[in-house]
């Protein structure tokens, strides 16, 4: 998502009025509540969709060295978006 639609959202909603902290626990929030969504099957997935997914699920229990930590990721997202913006 652009940085700009990404700003105008949060304008939109008001988050930018939020603290980095805030914004923060928001997303984890958000993350958190995907855990209480409809299986895939009810979210409009396409039976391709689901096998993508379930190919990556299982490849990324076969090979979890080839993963990332989250610290790495957040780093490498904080990276991107410094140079965005």
């Amino acid at each position: 998502m652009p940085a700009t639609l990404t700003r105008s959202l949060m304008a939109g909603y008001g988050l930018d009025d939020l603290t980095p902290d805030l914004r923060k626990r928001l997303v984890h929030e958000l993350v958190d509540s995907l855990v209480d969504a409809p299986p895939a099957e009810d979210a409009g997935f396409t039976e391709e969709w689901r096998a993508e997914l379930q190919r990556r699920i299982e490849n990324a229990k076969k090979h979890p060295e080839l993963g990332m930590s989250w610290e790495t990721v957040e780093a490498e997202l904080r990276k991107r978006l410094q140079c965005t913006n």
